[in-house]
């Protein structure tokens, strides 16, 4: 049960911050179906939308759906789980994890509940389209079958690295890197990672205490170029971000993994 001290607070500093903490307590309780997670918070779901306008997309929100694919399982360096067996969400949503998860990490400053305008951060993806396709058309804050994002970014913003993503060289001791992870990948998936660079943030006072915020991708089983699934998030500062290509996360070298390049500005879908 949702605590009813998070339902009272409509004082916060947006509607975000209220949504999100509502979503972590959420999370954490275990529901004796997975399949019902949207179904169970659709009442607040459907309250958030009346008091914002905004549009619902399986758990998350259009206005910050940028920063919001940055949400994180709440154990860091946690192996992934084994997904549910039966379709939730799209893997860009936190729903899609039968587990508790963080919209904030403890790490890094809060980016998501500041002015967009202000010049501490930059967001290095632009949100092409997104979907999501409800089980009931009548619906539409429930169950869903299906959903896509599209975006793009500049080339290089995406690093990749061959191998499996627990047993690679580069440790997060090794470089102060951290990551969360969400349901493990399946058989039929290629085992090269991805890491996409959603956020770089000023944490500190000097210009040079940056953090780097994003999501760990692989390709997926569809067979279609440029279709993705998220399997995990991570977080490490700038320095060790450009310690990463030297270490062997390297740019992707092979534009046609994408669903559209063109003069260094790349598409991807996740679904």
């Amino acid at each position: 049960m949702i605590p009813l001290s998070l339902l009272v607070k409509v004082n916060e500093p947006t509607a975000e911050f209220w949504w999100d903490r509502v979503v972590e307590e959420f999370s954490k309780c275990k529901l004796t179906y997975a399949k019902d997670r949207l179904v169970a918070i659709s009442g607040v779901a459907k309250w958030t939308q009346e008091h914002t306008g905004d549009e619902y997309l399986a758990g998350m929100w259009r206005a910050d759906l940028d920063i919001a694919l940055l949400w994180m399982t709440r154990e860091k360096g946690s192996a992934p789980t084994i997904a549910p067996a039966q379709y939730i969400a799209p893997s860009w949503s936190w729903a899609s994890v039968n587990k508790g998860v963080r919209f904030d990490d403890a790490a890094v400053t809060p980016a998501k509940y500041r002015d967009r305008s202000s010049s501490q951060y930059s967001i290095l993806i632009q949100i092409r389209d997104v979907y999501r396709v409800p089980v009931d058309p009548t619906q539409p804050l429930g169950l869903v079958k299906d959903g896509r994002l599209r975006l793009s970014f500049q080339q290089g913003v995406m690093l990749c690295q061959e191998g499996d993503a627990h047993n690679r060289e580069t440790s997060s001791a090794d470089i102060n890197f951290e990551e969360t992870w969400d349901n493990a990948r399946s058989g039929g998936e290629n085992p090269t990672i991805y890491f996409l660079t959603i956020l770089i943030d000023q944490w500190g006072p000097a210009s040079n205490d940056l953090a780097t915020q994003g999501i760990i991708l692989c390709r997926a089983p569809s067979g279609t170029g440029g279709v993705f699934r998220r399997i995990g998030y991570f977080s490490t500062t700038d320095i060790h971000y450009r310690s990463l290509v030297k270490k062997g996360y390297a740019s992707v070298p092979d534009i046609s993994i994408y669903e559209e390049y063109n003069d260094g500005e790349c598409v991807i879908s996740i679904i």
